[in-house]
């Protein structure tokens, strides 16, 4: 398993669950490029994040239908029907997506500590846990912003929470 700690992984803030829960898949941006966002998804009450593009032919999978099948959630693409596990990316036809560790329902006012600290405890396709490589995020219409130049994360409210993603 992989820490926060560790150099191939970093943990960055997306937004509050309460806005992020609202929409069943989000686009989240990434700064190394189309080919590396990633779609963070609201299902059954749980986030799931992996890439944003089908590995078959490079389709849209925020735009995809998602399905439970014997308790296996998975996602659809809109081109060509390849579906993928959302908690592993594993696809029936032998594709693979990389998945993406979430961390939610973290505390605004722990949410800087929580970045450092957060251990990480997803399910890799190898079950091994996080394989992540470090990818930085960005919001392409940020819900909030939560940074201040000169005291890190503002302070609003207390009970506001936060999802992370590594």
């Amino acid at each position: 398993m992989t820490s926060p700690e560790d150099e191939s992984v970093s943990w960055r803030l997306i937004g509050p669950v309460s806005e992020l829960s609202k929409k069943q898949c989000r686009l989240i941006y990434s700064s190394d490029g189309r080919d590396a966002d990633v779609c963070l998804f609201h299902v059954n009450s749980e986030f799931f994040a992996m890439d944003a593009r089908c590995a078959h032919s490079g389709g849209p999978l925020c735009d995809g239908d998602i399905e439970e099948a014997d308790g296996v959630l998975r996602v659809f693409c809109p081109w060509h029907d390849y579906d993928f596990n959302l908690k592993t990316g594993n696809s029936s036809t032998g594709l693979q997506l990389n998945t993406v560790c979430v961390q939610c329902e973290v505390p605004r006012r722990q949410a800087k500590e929580a970045v450092e600290e957060a251990a990480c405890s997803c399910i890799s396709s190898d079950g091994l846990g996080c394989q992540h490589r470090y990818r930085q995020w960005q919001s392409k219409a940020p819900i909030h912003s939560s940074r201040s130049s000169t005291s890190g994360l503002k302070k609003q409210n207390k009970e506001d929470f936060y999802t992370l993603i590594c």
